[in-house]
């Protein structure tokens, strides 16, 4: 096995790294890393969040990026997706690979495809987003993550972004049918580097019974919006880090989905093991291998094409362009257990014009697409002999909030890992040298949970209210009335006393019911979300009670119940963001008109019509803004054909 550096194409992929590897399914990574990045000036906003950013709502979503860069089509008309950065990357990728004295491959304009449109490729940005009629002043809506796409946009818009939608489709459905020619089951899958958890929501629709979504930036509100929206199921787990420990806490599963990850990795070979370590019988890998780019087809070698041109890491985990020769990937899935392996064919859609297949063309054979299986199913205890250690960390800044202990923070600073007392000082600038500190984030975690004040931690005393006191105790913050004598180490009563997990929440609160609210609650306040309290009850039940509608004159808010804390913060998230969805379509708008007289209207929210302009006939009804799309696009006589 040869490991390969390639100074002349480290130079070329350093100026033009948009275009080495184009964005949307590819340069998830990417973004999720420049999301989890983003630097934090000053100490004291390290335990600090600004409440109106926690604001539910799309806005805040979009300004936060966490709609991600995946093709989404939401029933209030919104899209979001990096169909226009795919496609036009392609484009100049395919231009800049022409032989020398070749004429550049023909543009087309009709395909969307031009100079200073608003879909223009800004590095830092995950994707487009089309603001439906509804939403007010699109303007302030473009964002460090998304350009908003001009209404001249919306049919190249939607059409690209389609296309990346049934290429999704596409692979999910063919890994499931490769599954069942081999005569193997899958009952579960995870995705690793899941984004918005489209791929699982896929093979949720498909009936793989549980379904799970990983990655490094905190999707969940928005995976648990579409798990409503769609009616179906998965579910997103955070990873904090890159550790051993974060690893073995994701659930094991059947199929084990890796789209477009390996390829950032400095170590691929590890990060393929952790993969091969959660997977009991089936693993998907699409990365980019250039096939046709290896002195023969049995050459086993990684090619390192740039460093740090994503990640802030050391040597050696600074490499974060890797591609890996498809000899080299199938010997290693045959030595991690994988001894079927089946090359996905490449799909091809009508929704493209001639162009744009011949750019997805040359894209699919850049890459490959890879399902394998094991002979007999692992079990647990197989599967965590494959655990390597961790590779890197995804943070990067000076005075970045990395971990909050019990009584200490985690603390980055000119990539070291500081450990931090709660309330002490921290520069940051080079004068925190009394305190400890470590080049790796592993490292740093590992010798914070060994601390005693960690080990066995104490309550401290945060503010003395009128008539109670806030006490944190581990990563909690109590409100203790005063006189009564508390065992913090009995967690029974624990229960019996509201608690939240920030002051800032309190703050909140308190400012809305004051001390002696709360303790008319009819149960112990366990969480406050968007104006919502949710209550433990002595029955063992969670309530959420909304404050704001119930102290409306005449308003009584039903209450909602669950006998799952998760559950019900999960129904108060998604209740909130469907009124929210609703408030925007109150009344019919035109989504888009066809040049051959047809509208795309939406009459309330989810929906939408097709109709005749000259006529007013109606054409078709549709329950989902893609399915309207995709009924839009095609040309009239097949449109009304299929009504």
């Amino acid at each position: 096995m040869k490991i390969l550096f390639n100074q002349r194409m480290l130079i070329q992929s350093l100026r033009q790294r948009s275009l080495l590897y184009p964005s949307g399914p590819i340069s998830g990574t990417l973004f999720r890393v420049v999301m989890a990045l983003r630097e934090q000036r000053g100490s004291s906003e390290l335990s600090k969040r600004n409440q109106a950013e926690n604001t539910m709502g799309f806005s805040s979503w979009m300004k936060q990026g966490l709609l991600g860069y995946q093709p989404i089509f939401f029933p209030n008309g919104l899209i979001s997706g990096t169909g226009f950065q795919f496609f036009g990357n392609l484009r100049n990728m395919r231009a800049a690979t022409q032989p020398s004295g070749s004429p550049p491959p023909v543009v087309d304009d009709s395909a969307g495809i031009k100079e200073n449109a608003s879909f223009n490729f800004n590095q830092g940005r995950l994707g487009n987003l089309y603001i439906p009629p509804g939403f007010g002043d699109r303007s302030n809506l473009d964002s460090e993550f998304y350009y908003c796409v001009d209404d001249a946009d919306l049919e190249h818009f939607a059409r690209y972004n389609l296309a990346l939608l049934e290429m999704y489709e596409y692979f999910g459905k063919s890994a499931l049918v490769a599954a069942s020619e081999q005569g193997v089951s899958l009952d579960s899958m995870i995705e690793i580097g899941a984004n918005t958890c489209l791929f699982p929501l896929i093979f949720s629709k498909e009936g793989v019974a549980d379904c799970h979504g990983a990655d490094i930036v905190d999707y969940s509100e928005v995976v648990n919006l579409l798990s409503e929206i769609q009616g179906n199921s998965a579910t997103f787990h955070h990873m904090a880090d890159d550790s051993d420990q974060t690893w073995k806490a994701l659930p094991k599963a059947d199929l084990v989905w890796s789209y477009a990850v390996l390829l950032h990795q400095s170590n691929p070979l590890a990060h393929l093991t952790r993969l091969a370590s959660l997977a009991k019988k089936a693993i998907f890998i699409m990365t980019l291998c250039d096939p046709e780019d290896w002195k023969s087809d049995q050459e086993m070698a990684i090619r390192y094409l740039s460093a740090n041109s994503y990640y802030n890491a050391d040597f050696p985990n600074c490499f974060d362009v890797t591609i890996v020769s498809p000899a080299l990937i199938k010997y290693s899935l045959q030595r991690l257990g994988f001894s079927k392996i089946i090359e996905i064919s490449h799909p091809d859609f009508d929704l493209l014009d001639d162009t744009s297949r011949a750019d997805l063309k040359y894209w699919l054979n850049k890459h490959c697409f890879f399902v394998a299986f094991r002979d007999d199913v692992k079990g647990d205890v197989a599967l965590n002999d494959y655990s390597v250690s961790a590779e890197r960390s995804p943070y990067r800044g000076n005075n970045v909030l990395v971990h909050s202990g019990f009584h200490n923070n985690v603390v980055l600073s000119n990539q070291r890992y500081f450990i931090v007392p709660h309330g002490a000082p921290f520069a940051g600038d080079g004068t925190d040298i009394h305190l400890q500190s470590f080049s790796s984030l592993t490292n740093a975690m590992k010798a914070l949970d060994e601390l005693p004040t960690e080990v066995d931690p104490q309550p401290l005393l945060i503010r003395a209210l009128k008539r109670s006191n806030l006490i944190r105790y581990k990563k909690r913050n109590y409100l203790s009335p005063h006189g009564l004598n508390v065992d913090f180490k009995d967690e029974q009563q624990l229960l019996r006393l509201s608690s939240l997990d920030s002051v800032e929440k309190w703050d909140a609160i308190l400012a809305l019911m004051g001390e002696e609210g709360v303790k008319k609650l009819e149960g112990a306040l366990v969480d406050f979300i968007d104006d919502t309290c949710i209550v433990s009850t002595n029955d063992n039940q969670y309530k959420a009670v909304n404050l704001t509608k119930n102290l409306e004159p005449g308003s009584k808010q039903p209450d909602m119940m669950s006998s799952s804390y998760s559950e019900i913060v999960r129904k108060v998230t998604v209740s909130s963001m469907l009124s929210s969805m609703e408030n925007d379509c109150g009344q019919e708008v035109q989504l888009y008109r066809t040049n051959d007289g047809r509208q795309l209207r939406m009459s309330r929210f989810g929906q939408l019509n097709i109709i005749c302009e000259g006529t007013g006939k109606e054409l078709s009804k549709h329950d989902s803004l893609d399915e309207a799309w995709r009924q839009i696009l095609r040309p009239r006589s097949d449109a009304i054909g299929n009504t």
